[in-house]
């Protein structure tokens, strides 16, 4: 019976919060800052409780910065972000192969990025 014990790859504890800030610039041109942090607690990576498939405790931190441009009928969106902007070393997941070894996903390293986006 699994009564009463964690659901293996479900953290038993999350939380997540975030905020952004938009100002105008000018009357065409709008500016935001945005930032947000996930956290989870510790999960089991499989059925039998093992130590060696327990994924530990994490919290990741991400951060946004963005210019909306209105031209005409267009709205141009350059958007520059980083994920994991803390660079935190993390396990996503721990599972067991039929041969008794297990394989761990490491989360993302830290990543920069740039988007650009146009309606019309």
């Amino acid at each position: 019976s699994l009564s009463g014990r964690q659901v293996a790859g479900a953290p038993r504890w999350m939380f997540r919060a975030g905020g952004e800030y938009r100002y105008r610039w000018s009357p065409s041109v709008t500016h935001a800052v945005a930032a947000s942090y996930a956290w989870q607690s510790g999960k089991d990576g499989t059925l039998d409780a093992s130590t060696y498939a327990r994924v530990p405790s994490y919290g990741v931190f991400n951060v946004a910065t963005s210019w909306d441009l209105v031209q005409g009928d267009q709205l141009w969106n350059l958007s520059l972000w980083v994920r994991n902007a803390l660079d935190k070393r993390y396990f996503q997941a721990v599972t067991a192969t039929a041969n008794g070894a297990y394989l761990a996903t490491l989360g993302s390293p830290r990543t920069w990025g740039l988007t650009v986006k146009v309606d019309y």
